[in-house]
């Protein structure tokens, strides 16, 4: 069964990501220490362990796509009384994997997310 089918099993119709304020499908978010290298996976198709989407193997002129990443390279955009604490965060799996989750509390499961 494809992973797409799986959540639509799994999760209620509440639970998905809905569209967001600029009339795009979340389809996938997750977390990686060089967020770069994961975006890129995800593109090729080259991670055996938690997979990847294969963006290439689409008719990408299809669709519109946009990809929106948080990287250290970009905190100074969160409050400086904030930063220690997400920079923390965001330097720790555990800390990813928090925010990851805190994220889809707020906004849905993924479609194409497996974990």
């Amino acid at each position: 069964m494809n992973l797409q089918k799986k959540n639509l099993q799994t999760f209620s119709s509440n639970s998905l990501c809905k569209k967001n304020e600029k009339d795009c499908l979340i389809i996938y978010n997750g977390h990686q220490s060089n967020v770069i290298q994961r975006i890129r996976q995800h593109f090729m198709l080259n991670n055996n362990r938690t997979g990847a989407i294969g963006l290439r193997h689409y008719p990408m002129s299809k669709r519109k796509w946009t990809v929106s990443y948080f990287a250290k390279n970009n905190i100074q955009r969160i409050n400086k009384e904030d930063r220690p604490d997400v920079e923390r965060l965001i330097n720790n799996k555990s800390g990813r994997v928090a925010i990851e989750n805190a994220w889809r509390a707020s906004y849905g499961w993924p479609i194409l997310c497996k974990e």
